[in-house]
């Protein structure tokens, strides 16, 4: 069979059909494991079988090969897979909650009661490498790693090749479709187990064999614990399920592709002068010595390219590469915000004097860019968790603050993604009270007089209080203005107030300056008060 012929429109058509069910919106971005189990055990009510595609890779004299199958997936009852799903699970890495992390879940099959340490020992093993592995090592931090201990009645998993059967958990066999190599597991029973854990985003099916095998469904891979190889393949196979790469290989077999512009990111139909011209795919990397178009990927020899020589999408033992690792960057920041936590977590209108603060994520080396902003305006220098935006701000005002997060990441050149998942911003709205209403630098008597002028009417000018005002120059006007008398204070409305009736009126008991009196209320009885101020 050319295996570079397009499928027939049946296949992609089925194809579709169940990757619609498996990754609907309750399985996309960050979910209660509840409502994230159920989404996808509603996919799997009936005992009928369906189809779907999985790509399968192996090394054989030294040389990866593989492809995409077409396979059955068998499905459980509801009531069965619930029955079923109920599992043991722990955090090994806790770096976060998980609203904003991924969630890695490990689930084994062929692991017996007895087998749970070797369990987790293949586990570790997968890990120490995983993370390790650019841009994984970048963004180690952004992960939760849950384990489930998944139980089976015997140990090791079905190799039909050879007439081996064993009753597990989770179905896993060798021989899928035919192909000796092909890991297969029921999806559904595995997303069972996974949604035991605190939250699932993504699933790592491990089986309890030495024998080299895997597969990389949709946000879901398969490999042999027990395989010296089953950190790579691990890594080549999230490179499907995670961030969406080809194959790179192919057969050097002579054939042709003759289908139209993958969807892949890592192949395309396109040399480099057409990329180049035409800002195609890996255009922007061109300019590395070790990106170009190679000729042959996707299985066939001739008629599409791949971004690099030779990537871990090519060959195992090898970096992704530049082009494919900017494709994992942009998958990591599909699940999560770049902010942490904010604060204050308020949607009222905030005093300018608050200081407002964000937390963000934490990459293993290199920091990520903060910018406050107010109105859309950035400030020069303020760059640091902590802002306290009074200086900044158009007095009796309301404005908008924002807090600006982003990933500079040399990993990525494609700005316009850099802008839609690599960055993220928050909002405050807040209002700075100014009754300096002469614009003199001090809030004095002059102020006063001006307030006292407009006292009850409807002035938005002088109506500072509450934060945006309240439609009317009163009191709590006046309490805003004496907060900003000289140094401030409590406020006495009932001086403030006595004060006001006998404003310039001739009443012995409120003409208390100078010594002695002059005859009439005015300002220098109120700097006597003002002067006594949070006095008795």
């Amino acid at each position: 069979m050319n295996r570079c012929i397009k499928w027939p429109a049946v296949c992609l058509t089925l194809v579709a059909v169940f990757y619609s069910a498996a990754n609907g919106s309750d399985l996309t971005g960050k979910k209660d494991p509840a409502r994230q189990a159920l989404a996808q055990l509603e996919t799997l009510k009936t005992d009928a079988n369906d189809t779907t595609s999985v790509f399968y890779d192996y090394v054989e004299d030294g040389i990866l090969k593989g492809g995409r199958s077409v396979i059955q997936v068998p499905k459980s009852s509801l009531a069965t897979l619930k029955a079923m799903s109920s599992y043991n699970a722990y955090t090994l890495i806790d770096n976060g909650p998980s609203d904003n992390r991924i969630d890695l879940v490990f689930v084994g099959d062929g692991y017996t009661a007895d087998e749970m340490d070797i369990y987790l020992g293949h586990v570790l093993n997968v890990i120490a490498t995983f993370f390790n592995e650019p841009p994984l090592d970048t963004y180690a931090n952004y992960f939760n790693v849950h384990v489930v201990e998944v139980i089976s009645n015997e140990s090791g998993v079905d190799e039909p090749d050879y007439g081996i059967y064993r009753d597990t958990a989770l179905d896993m066999a060798f021989n899928c479709g035919g192909t000796a190599r092909l890991l297969c597991v029921n999806y559904g029973k595995a997303w069972a187990a996974a949604a035991n854990a605190r939250d699932v985003d993504l699933v790592l099916a491990i089986a309890n064999t030495t024998r080299y095998g895997g597969a990389g469904y949709t946000k879901l891979s398969t490999l042999a614990g027990g395989n010296s190889s089953a950190v790579e393949v691990a890594l080549h196979e999230y490179g499907h399920s995670f961030a969406g790469l080809h194959d790179e290989y192919d057969y050097a077999d002579g054939t042709t592709y003759t289908g139209s512009e993958p969807t892949n990111p890592n192949v395309s139909i396109y040399n480099a002068a057409a990329q180049s011209a035409q800002h195609r795919k890996w255009y922007r990397w061109l300019d590395l010595p070790e990106v170009d178009t190679f000729e042959g990927a996707a299985y066939c020899q001739y008629g599409i390219y791949r971004p690099t020589n030779i990537s871990k999408m090519k060959a195992l033992g090898y970096p992704f590469g530049p082009v494919n690792v900017e494709q994992f960057v942009f998958s990591i920041y599909n699940y999560l915000s770049p902010i942490d936590a904010v604060s204050p977590v308020s949607s009222d209108i905030l005093r300018s004097s608050t200081v407002f603060s964000i937390t963000t994520q934490n990459p293993v080396n290199h920091t990520l860019n903060i910018e406050w902003l107010i109105d859309a305006a950035p400030i020069p220098g303020a760059d640091e968790v902590n802002f306290c935006p009074d200086a900044y701000m158009t007095a009796n005002t309301v404005q908008t603050l924002t807090a600006r997060v982003s990933d500079g990441t040399a990993s990525v050149r494609d700005e316009n993604k850099r802008q839609a998942l690599l960055m993220d911003q928050h909002n405050w709205l807040v209002w700075k009270a100014s009754a300096d209403f002469t614009g003199d630098g001090i809030v004095n008597m002059a102020d006063l007089y001006e307030m006292a002028l407009r006292w009850l009417l409807t002035l938005p000018a002088y109506d500072v209080a509450p934060p945006d005002g309240d439609g009317i120059v009163n009191f709590r006007d006046f309490a805003a203005l004496a907060n900003q008398w000289q140094s401030g204070g409590p406020i006495n409305m009932t001086a403030w107030y006595e004060m006001l009736l006998t404003w310039l009126v001739d009443e012995r008991n409120f003409d208390i300056a100078p010594p002695g009196r002059d005859g009439i209320v005015n300002f220098q009885d109120f700097a006597v008060l003002s002067a006594q101020w949070q006095g008795q």
